[in-house]
This record gives structure tokens, sequence and C-alpha cells, in this order.
């Protein structure tokens, strides 16, 4: 015996994939580029939600109407106990799954 316990059956191995420099750098590229992705959607639903207040009048219809739109300062106030909710309620599925 080679030293593996009886009745041991080996997998067939693949050989290991070389990561090359070009992987290396599409993938920090990709993982960059979702974060400024998603760093412009959030200051820019800061904006919307907080700063449309302090634009002046435009003739712009878009601009006119997100600086008339005031429903939207009130999306973070009734977004916060909706959260709230919902990750006791993930962290009480957790739970019940994990010691279940």
């Amino acid at each position: 015996m080679d030293g593996r316990p009886a009745g041991f059956i080996s997998a067939p191995t693949k050989p290991l994939e070389v990561v090359t420099d070009s992987d290396v750098f599409w993938t920090r590229l990709g993982g960059l580029g979702m974060i400024v992705v998603g760093l412009t959607i959030f200051v820019g639903g800061l904006f919307f939600i907080f700063g449309s207040f302090l634009l002046p009048p435009s003739d712009n219809p878009l601009l006119e109407a997100v600086r008339g739109n005031h429903y939207m300062a009130a999306l973070l106030p009734h977004m916060f106990p909706v959260m709230v909710v919902f990750v006791i309620t993930n962290w009480l599925a957790m739970k019940l799954f994990r010691h279940n």
C-alpha cells in the first residue's frame, strides 16, 4: 500500500491553471469598476435625496423634476425601519438554519 486508507479511490487530477499578469489585471479592473459604479450610484442617490433642494431654478426639465420632487426626502426615514425588520428577520433565519 502507498499509505492511503483501504477503499480510498483517488479522483482524477487536473493540471493547475497558470494565472497570468493579464488575468490579475482584468480581475482587479473589474473589481475597481464595480466599486466605482457602486459609489457613483450611492453618491447620486444621496444627491437626489438631500442635495436636490439646493439646486437653483433651471430650464432643464429633468433638473426641475428632481428639484421639485419632495418625496425623495421621505425615502430615507421610511427605509430605516424596513431595513431593521429585514436585518432582524435575516439574522433570525440564519440562527434557525444553523441551530436546527
